[in-house]
């Protein structure tokens, strides 16, 4: 029994330990997302655009949350946003190398 409960918080520790990164790390693809969007916005339309920029508020909102877990629907805002952009790529546009 003491095993499992040493287990469980040695998993839960590991847990916590890695938390700061992976919001980070969203915050980060945020930003990025939002740097690409403002560098080549002549490569995407003003309606991808602005899609892409609603669903990356969103993701903003839930890196807010207090949720102590990492938040999975931030990493789902940015892929929408990101999905988003590739259905407005204008034809002829620069390529993007995300």
């Amino acid at each position: 029994m003491r095993y499992f409960i040493g287990l469980i918080s040695l998993a839960a520790a590991a847990t916590l330990t890695a938390l700061p990164a992976a919001a980070k790390s969203c915050k980060d693809e945020i930003e990025e997302t939002r740097q690409t969007i403002k560098d080549h916005k002549e490569n995407y339309t003003l309606e991808a655009r602005n899609k892409a920029q609603a669903h990356l508020l969103k993701a903003e909102a839930n890196l807010v949350d207090l949720n102590p877990l990492p938040d999975m629907d931030c990493y789902s805002m940015v892929r929408k946003a990101k999905a988003d952009l590739r259905q407005g790529k204008k034809k002829g546009g620069k390529k993007n190398h995300d």
